[in-house]
């Protein structure tokens, strides 16, 4: 049964995915390819999320989301549940945060928030099936407390072939902190 929300979404018509992150700066990196990637390449001294609204309204959009972490592991947040994250980078002193500027960015152009999260990490700490699914809803939850109403989640299940994700507990977290989100 198709629900108001989900016809809501095709009403935003256009949107832009903004698929940025430490990888950004190590080109030739590919997914999964296991290729290190240090905390001292990421610097993005010249973002400017201001900019990236500003064009994407005057194109037509009305959404656009934002790679919050991707397979590499690497929170685009100072994430308190993980070192490989803006944090501990040059950017700002470890004081950035990428999206921060995003969904202030967002607000500020009248354009909804969309937050892509991929729950898979290579390299990362192999945990039982509980601790990934804490840790996994830990870090969501950073993402839907600390930064206002998010209007749609992006989950990618790439690299979690062999988890089975507890849904049910998963959903309710998300439900708990922004009933209204579309996922």
């Amino acid at each position: 049964m198709i629900k108001p929300k989900q016809l809501e979404f095709l009403d935003w018509e256009l949107g832009v995915f903004f698929h940025f992150g430490i990888r950004t700066f190590y080109e030739g990196h590919k997914d999964w390819d296991m290729k290190e990637m240090p905390l001292e390449g990421f610097n993005p001294t010249e973002l400017n999320c201001d900019s990236w609204m500003e064009t994407i309204k005057a194109a037509g959009a009305k959404y656009a989301v934002l790679t919050c972490k991707h397979h590499d592991g690497f929170a685009n947040w100072p994430s308190k549940y993980t070192e490989y994250s803006v944090k501990n980078t040059p950017w700002k002193n470890g004081k950035g945060d990428v999206v921060k500027e995003f969904t202030d960015a967002c607000r500020k152009y009248g354009i909804k928030i969309g937050l892509y999260y991929s729950p898979a990490e290579f390299g990362s700490i192999k945990r039982n099936p509980k601790e990934y699914d804490d840790y996994f809803i830990n870090q969501i939850s950073e993402l839907l407390t600390n930064y206002g109403k998010i209007d749609y989640l992006w989950f990618d299940g790439c690299g979690s072939e062999n988890h089975e994700y507890d849904t049910e507990r998963v959903i309710k977290e998300i439900r708990r902190m922004q009933p209204e989100v579309l996922i």
